[in-house]
């Protein structure tokens, strides 16, 4: 019986082939004429080391508006790192955000397109946002400030180049910024440096200036072997060479970090401009994309779903029951017995606001994940997510009052406001749950609404300040037994108006007038050297209130 022939292998002794050796790769390396006809190509094998085509690159399309916004962008990007301080943010913040919204909207206008209505309710917000940094010195607010400005910076691009997934803020927000914080700039990162590219080429000056930069760029480590060897070698050269660089070496040394940075944040800007301007790459992710999504992982099935929402309610009922004696009692200040006030407010507050975070993940993966839509939600788990929101509403409350009796007998502190602020968050944002079971609304708009008024309150509200007043009024009132001098340092440049007042009501021989002394001469030497990028108003005031301490009372 004649055995089957592997069409894979070519036999030597088959006709039209050479004798060798039944290598079915060798067609690889050999030229077409050795190879033969194209029926005569090795087969299978051969494609595990096939290249596949190359991808059209996507084209670039400039003309002068575009080189000349791609400079003016890597100007941006100077500018940023330069007046943008992350760890002591002042009025560089807002100076970097007018040059932004300047060039952007400049931009957008010579590239024809008019910004939208929306885009100045977002514009206004950001204007808000970033004069904060001007006034307050609050680190830790301003960072996540920092970070709320940013959002609102790249979202307002997309609403005013219409490159967002629908005409107004809605249910596509999620996916907005998703696409104009990540996909859009980094899609077109590449596109400034490609545009300045061309132009070098085409223009006989640009490369001479592009040449006279690279030269300058090699020669500063040669320039500095050499310097070194003429300063040993020639002492009055040393000492010129010294007076010289004792500012100029610093100068070079803050170039040659920054500089990298801020290319990459100019190309990130530039990007989001210009791929915004042109509407290159900025369909990555369609309407029609994320509903299908949304229909594929709607997986919970109705029994999963009742089941976890109706035990949970069920152990929340159980738990007021349990707490039904004490449960409002922290309103009226009263404690059960036994236990002291710090006992009583700490005992439980964490995880309540844990518990609080928990409920509203489930609500969400309900509403995502399960296996109905809003509009055909069954009535049963309509009951259940209500009274889910219902019962983690009223844990928010236990929680707050429980806070407040804290603040009551102990003062505030930073962390006791953030999480009052947070609790009240969540209370407002299950109240929207809330109703959204009762009346389809735009959710993602009144959330975010919600969350930008609230966060905006915090900033403006001078969080520092207000606990440094409050502490010491108290204090002076006879309703706070003590006073934590050693918190206000915390908040030293909010608490220094209120500690003088208060040190110039103290007698000599109060040992509190001494350590609000310390207090009040802190901080002179970091305000002096202070750099103009991280003003504010405020630690102006602070640095003015130490000057004049310590020359009416001396340094000790």
């Amino acid at each position: 019986m004649n055995e089957p022939i592997n069409p894979h292998i070519q036999p030597a002794d088959q006709p039209g082939h050479a004798s060798q050796p039944n290598n079915p790769y060798a067609g690889i390396f050999q030229s077409p004429s050795q190879r033969g006809t194209p029926d005569q190509a090795p087969a299978a094998p051969s494609t595990i080391f096939a290249v596949p085509p190359m991808k059209p690159s996507i084209p670039v399309p400039f003309d002068g508006i575009d080189t000349l916004f791609a400079l003016l962008t890597l100007l941006g990007g100077c500018l940023f790192i330069w007046l943008v301080n992350w760890f002591h943010l002042g009025i560089g913040v807002p100076l970097f955000t007018l040059y932004f919204c300047v060039l952007a909207l400049c931009y957008f206008r010579h590239r024809g397109i008019p910004p939208a209505r929306s885009s100045f309710v977002i514009l206004c917000l950001m204007l808000f946002s970033a004069a904060n940094f001007t006034v307050i010195a609050n680190n830790m607010l301003k960072t996540l400030n920092l970070l709320f400005l940013m959002l609102l910076a790249v979202y307002w691009v997309g609403s005013i180049a219409s490159t967002r997934m629908e005409p107004k803020l809605g249910q596509y927000l999620g996916s907005d910024l998703i696409n104009h914080i990540f996909v859009i700039p980094f899609r077109n990162f590449g596109c400034g440096g490609k545009i300045i590219k061309e132009n070098v080429k085409k223009s006989s000056k640009s490369k001479t200036l592009l040449f006279t930069f690279i030269g300058i760029l090699i020669s500063i480590p040669l320039l500095g072997v050499i310097i070194g060897l003429l300063m040993q070698a020639d002492g009055a050269f040393e000492q010129m060479m010294r007076n010289i660089t004792d500012h100029l070496g610093r100068w070079l040394w803050e170039f040659v970090w920054r500089l990298p940075l801020s290319i990459l944040v100019a190309c990130y800007l530039f990007g989001l401009l210009y791929g915004t301007a042109h509407k290159r790459l900025t369909k990555t992710m369609t309407v029609s994309d994320i509903q299908s999504a949304r229909k594929n992982r709607k997986i919970l099935p109705f029994p999963l779903v009742a089941t976890v929402l109706s035990l949970l309610c069920a152990v929340y009922v159980l738990f007021f029951i349990a707490q039904s004696s004490t449960l409002f009692t922290a309103f009226s200040n009263m404690r059960p017995d036994g236990t002291t006030y710090a006992e009583f407010a700490r005992r439980g507050f964490f995880e309540l606001c844990a518990v609080a975070a928990i409920n509203l993940v489930v609500n969400i993966v309900v509403l995502v994940f399960s296996s109905y839509s809003e509009k055909t939600l069954p009535p049963v788990l309509k009951a259940l997510n209500i009274l889910l929101c219902c019962e983690t509403l009223l844990l928010i409350i236990t929680a707050i009052s429980k806070m407040a009796l804290y603040i009551r007998n102990y003062g505030l502190t930073p962390k006791r406001v953030y999480t009052s602020w947070f609790m009240v968050l969540l209370f407002a944002v299950f109240v929207l749950l809330i109703a959204a079971q009762f009346k389809k609304f735009n959710f993602a708009k009144s959330l975010s609404i919600t969350f930008s008024v609230l966060f905006l309150v915090l900033c403006w509200s001078n969080v520092d300040s207000l606990i440094a007043s409050y502490n010491i009024n108290r204090y002076t009132a006879g309703t706070l037994q003590e006073l934590d001098v050693d918190a206000l340092y915390q908040i030293r440049d909010a608490a220094k108006p209120q500690a003088l007042k208060l040190y110039n009501k103290l007698s000599a021989d109060d040992p509190l007038r001494e350590e609000l002394a310390q207090l009040l001469r802190s901080g002179r030497y970091y305000y002096e050297e202070s750099s103009f990028q991280s003003f504010n108003i405020q630690e102006m005031r602070a640095f003015q209130i130490t000057k004049e301490f310590i020359q009416a009372n001396g340094n000790e």
